[in-house]
């Protein structure tokens, strides 16, 4: 029989072995650039649960469906819009079907189709709008995502704006205008 000291030596060395046999986290420098270049989700159950979704989708290529959900009786799809490949971030296009009548409701604008009067060409390659917010925010060890895009200021113009995110986490953020490499926003994805 092993004394109780024995067991708690041969625990504390087990523990020791265990932890330094641990490396720490090696962070991720992959940066991936989202464009319009597929959907963000798998749309195939469409096909049979909402065809008309499906309608819409093949009618405006410029949508992207970020989202499927069920909501009670009723399938929700939230889309993304695009323009010429640039994100509208203030945009979406978003429809519900109700399962049981089959009826089907918009949410929200729902307009696909923007006349925008600014220069779609970024001056600031995407590579340094990610350097500048890994400066603004610890990202930690996450890969981090990059999008162009553009936005609807406070006065109603357009910027156009690069959106840097972790790869798992979009909730927290920096934008940085594409032409000044100006941080506009950073969102921790905490309450301070």
């Amino acid at each position: 029989m092993i004394s109780m000291r024995v067991r708690l030596g041969l625990s504390l060395l087990f523990a020791c072995l265990l932890l330094s046999c641990q490396q720490e986290p090696v962070p991720c420098m992959e940066t991936t650039e989202l464009g319009n270049d597929g959907h963000l989700t798998d749309i195939s159950s469409l096909q049979t649960d909402a065809p008309e979704f499906l309608d819409s989708i093949n009618a405006y290529p410029q949508l992207q469906v970020a989202k499927l959900m069920q909501q009670g009786e009723n399938l929700r799809m939230d889309c993304n819009v695009f323009h010429e490949n640039v994100r509208l971030f203030f945009a979406s296009y978003n429809l519900l079907k109700n399962r049981t009548t089959g009826s089907i409701h918009a949410v929200g604008r729902n307009q696909v189709s923007y006349a925008l009067n600014i220069d779609l060409a970024p001056s600031i390659p995407g590579a340094d709008a990610v350097a500048a917010a890994r400066q603004e925010m610890d990202f930690g060890i996450s890969c981090l995502t990059y999008t162009l895009g553009v936005i609807e200021d406070e006065a109603g113009a357009y910027v156009l704006i690069w959106f840097v995110a972790p790869e798992e986490n979009a909730a927290r953020f920096v934008m940085l205008d594409a032409q000044t490499n100006e941080v506009l926003r950073v969102v921790t994805g905490t309450w301070e």
